[in-house]
Order: C-alpha cells, then sequence, then structure tokens
C-alpha cells in the first residue's frame, strides 16, 4: 500500500466507525426511552426523597487554630 492508499483506508474506517457510534448511540437512547417506568418499590422511593432533600449549610463559626509554641532564648 502507498501513502495515498494508506491514507484511503484510514479515511474510510473513520467514517465507517463514526457512523457505527452514532447508530448505535441512537438505538441505546430508543431501547432506554421504553425502560423509564415508574416503580411501586417502597424502598426506591424513600432513598430518593431522601437523596432529594436539601442539606443544611454548616456553621459559619470562624475556626480557632492552635498556637504554635513560643520558643524561648537563653
Amino acid at each position: 500500500m502507498g501513502v495515498q492508499k494508506t491514507g484511503d483506508f484510514l479515511e474510510k474506517g473513520t467514517w465507517i466507525l463514526a457512523i457505527s457510534l452514532m447508530v448505535l448511540s441512537m438505538a441505546i437512547n430508543v431501547a432506554v426511552k421504553g425502560g423509564t417506568e415508574k416503580s411501586d418499590n417502597p424502598q426506591l422511593k424513600e432513598q430518593i426523597d431522601k437523596a432529594s432533600k436539601p442539606v443544611a449549610a454548616p456553621s459559619t463559626t470562624p475556626v480557632t487554630l492552635p498556637s504554635a509554641p513560643a520558643t524561648q532564648k537563653k
């Protein structure tokens, strides 16, 4: 294979992979759309409710750092 043939081969391979990826992405999107049914599982509902509750912000009290020990000169 010459330089021109190698470039053609790589270009065709790239196009094939790109088109395959797009087709597979659309197929997965269609397949997943049908699986979004509501569940009657009470544990799952409880976990969703727990996760969606807002969390209180931490207090804004200043943090005090310990002081460094004093060095003594003799």
